[in-house]
């Protein structure tokens, strides 16, 4: 009996074995639903808001207003593209509320946050200014403010930051080399980019594509160099604006105006390639001549003469690393970004230079740039430059975003969202 007793049991195991077993899978699988979706479902939506923004009658600003939605709290909105873009700061936006704003690109974009350190954004609503009604300020002289150039063809391009316009600011089939936008060389009181062209001569252009001649092959020994270099426009050491260029030798910086000859203003050592700009980069309180030399190596001129190297040395292949001058972190040091010979990014100072790593960034993978000159611009109306370089993988414009803290990489792209072709041989400035 005790035998068939037991084989009665042992034949009722496997049922309750699976019984028990389907039972801890239900719970389990209840369980991970629980956690996976409660999760999912912990961060909060953005706030619902029907916003206006009209120009104002009369003057240059326009008004933001609220016309229905939640009440949001100030500090989680930055309106960017304006002069102010934390306006809001300190206050609610609710129904019925307006608020002055004074634009200063072409989009301007309502951004909420929840937390600002968790680096996540919603964009409420975005709109386009009408430089006809009220006003998209141009600043320097010109040139809309955040806006980049890059070559296409010979021809110059002119991007007008992040969603903007695309547009040929110059036709001409013959730019081998751009420059920096800066100041106001020819003295017609617009701001001016420098350009050289196949036949060696060294142009501003305007924001309305008007070209100056400063220099030319015949005004200097020898010939001016046109590809694998970079010009400036700047002044130092007491000197007006000028286009600060260097010859195809490598061996000599020029300055030039268009009112006379091309002065000479350094015959560095170790040469130089390409011309990055001014600033102080070893944070003395004043301004050095930073330039690459004939090895592409970064180096400074002091305003005594002498001639210092950060150690670190720029790529070269169609175009060359050498990049612009900004303070991108808000720590007050003036740094060069530039692209190494691994397409690095690196941010150089006298003390040499970091490299932006894969640990830096939002993501996985570090940024990697054709070796063509970078730009500083502030694409996005947040009131900080953006390191604006050429991608490596398929020649598209990308941009740096927060530098300092967790850096985001973007596309670089038009009004239509589409990405935005730059050149491996003039980079971007």
């Amino acid at each position: 009996m005790y035998r068939a007793r037991q084989r009665e049991r042992r034949g009722l195991s496997p049922v309750v074995g699976t019984t028990l077993l389907v039972a801890i899978v239900v719970v389990l699988v209840s369980l991970s639903a629980v956690l996976i979706f409660g999760a999912t479902d912990t961060k909060p939506p953005a706030p619902e808001a029907s916003l206006q923004l009209e120009p104002l009658e009369g003057s240059d600003d326009y008004v933001l207003r609220m016309h229905s939605g939640e009440r949001i709290d100030g500090d989680q909105l930055r309106i960017q593209g304006i002069a102010t873009p934390d306006v809001l700061a300190g206050s609610e936006l609710t129904a019925g509320r307006s608020v002055r704003v004074d634009p200063s690109r072409e989009t301007v974009r309502v951004v909420w946050s929840e937390d600002a350190a968790d680096g996540v954004t919603y964009t409420l609503q975005t709109f386009d200014v009408d430089p006809g009604t009220g006003r998209s300020p141009l600043s320097n002289g010109g040139f809309p403010d955040g806006a980049l150039f890059t070559g296409r063809d010979g021809d110059v391009i002119q991007i007008t930051g992040d969603g903007g316009t695309v547009s040929t600011l110059l036709d001409a089939g013959t730019v081998e080399g751009l420059g920096s936008r800066g100041e106001d060389v020819s003295g017609d009181g617009n701001a001016e980019l420098p350009f050289v062209t196949s036949n060696g001569n060294v142009n501003v252009v305007d924001e309305d594509g008007d070209v100056i001649t400063v220099a030319d092959s015949s005004s200097i020994p020898g010939n001016v160099a046109q590809q694998k270099t970079r010009l400036a426009v700047t002044s130092w050491q007491g000197s007006p604006p000028a286009v600060f260029f260097v010859n195809q030798n490598h061996d000599t910086i020029y300055r030039a105006t268009p009112s006379g000859s091309p002065t000479v203003v350094a015959t560095p050592g170790d040469g130089a390639q390409s011309i990055v700009g001014t600033g102080d980069i070893d944070g003395d309180g004043t301004d050095e001549l930073v330039f690459g030399d004939a090895s592409q190596t970064l180096r400074y001129l002091e305003p005594g003469g002498s001639v210092r190297t950060t150690g670190v040395s720029t790529g070269s292949n169609n175009g060359i690393g050498t990049g612009t001058l900004a303070d991108f972190d808000g720590d007050g040091q003036t740094h060069v970004a530039v692209v190494d010979g691994g397409n690095d990014i690196l941010l150089v100072d006298d003390g040499g230079g970091e490299t932006v790593t894969s640990g830096d960034v939002s993501g996985t993978s570090a940024p990697q740039a054709k070796k063509a000159p970078t730009a500083a611009a502030d694409v996005d109306g947040d009131d900080r430059p953006e390191l604006v370089y050429v991608g490596n993988a398929n020649g598209d414009l990308k941009y740096l975003d927060d530098i300092g803290g967790t850096i985001e990489i973007e596309f670089l792209r038009n009004r239509d969202g589409d990405k935005i072709d730059g050149s491996g041989e003039t980079g971007v400035s």
